[in-house]
């Protein structure tokens, strides 16, 4: 069951200093080895028990957190309180479904009892938790690609409520869930970090963090002038942004539920702050 937050006048316009943003791509392929590439990262966090039954997205998204907590750190970033809030698109559905084929040939002994702890929508946001030691809570959001907004929104209003110091976001999916064999060699799984402090624990060194991430909620009244043509935030489009050829360039997009969100590069945040 996918979470929608429900929009609070406290999460009615929101700002998200981002210390950190991350982004990945990764072939089907290459997928199996990034287990010990985990494994390194996280430790006895993440046991060997545990990485043979993730599913593929928690795999990927594993990795890209790891590159994030290596960026936090060297940024004295205390991130053991923080939320995690996790958007996996549909997750396991490639494995339940083989599941249900095993089922029905082999009974209830050929599907195994790891399927739901792990392909569920929290499932994400939960291992991600428990490989940083985080002591803050965790929440699965969106889980299809038109809710990725949801975790902006999710986000906000935790940090509203001032109880936790930061929030880690974080987005997966295929850009091709059932892909034909002419197109097998485009498929990839994307993952975006984006490590945000609470604004009231960002320091207070100029130009740190420079970049914004900033959240407006339709007014019930205007509920109907939402502009349609506006390119839908999402996973991709979020990954475009933080690339190194977009990061500086001022970019926008509407909510699923209306509103929008403006991506703020260094530059135009300084100006703002000024």
């Amino acid at each position: 069951m996918a979470v929608s937050p429900r929009i609070t006048s406290a999460a009615a316009d929101a700002e998200f200093a981002v210390a950190v943003a991350v982004a990945c791509a990764v072939r089907p392929d290459q997928v199996a080895s990034l287990r010990s590439r985990v494994a390194l990262a996280f430790g006895e966090q993440t046991p060997t028990s545990l990485l043979k039954q993730l599913e593929d997205q928690t795999l990927v998204a594993l990795a890209a957190v790891a590159d994030a907590l290596d960026v936090a750190r060297t940024m004295a970033l205390d991130t053991r309180d923080w939320a995690v809030v996790a958007a996996p698109r549909r997750p396991g559905r490639a494995r339940v479904s083989e599941s249900i084929q095993k089922f029905c040939t082999q009974g209830a002994w050929g599907v195994s009892p790891h399927l739901i702890p792990h392909c569920s929508l929290h499932s994400l946001a939960g291992t991600l938790s428990q490989a940083l030691g985080s002591h803050g809570p965790n929440l699965g959001t969106g889980g299809t690609p038109d809710r990725d907004s949801d975790v902006l929104l999710t986000a906000a209003s935790f940090l509203a409520d001032e109880t936790v110091p930061g929030v880690w976001m974080v987005w997966t999916g295929w850009n091709d869930e059932a892909p034909i064999a002419d197109t097998l060699d485009q498929r990839v799984c994307r993952a975006v970090v984006l490590g945000c402090p609470a604004l009231t624990a960002v320091p207070a060194a100029a130009g740190w963090p420079s970049l914004r991430l900033k959240l407006h909620t339709y007014e019930i009244h205007a509920i109907f002038s939402i502009d349609l043509s506006a390119t839908l935030f999402c996973l991709e489009s979020l990954a475009e942004a933080i690339s190194a050829e977009r990061i500086h360039t001022l970019t926008g997009w509407r909510l699923a539920d209306g509103g929008r969100a403006e991506w703020i590069p260094p530059l135009a945040a300084q100006r703002v702050a000024a």
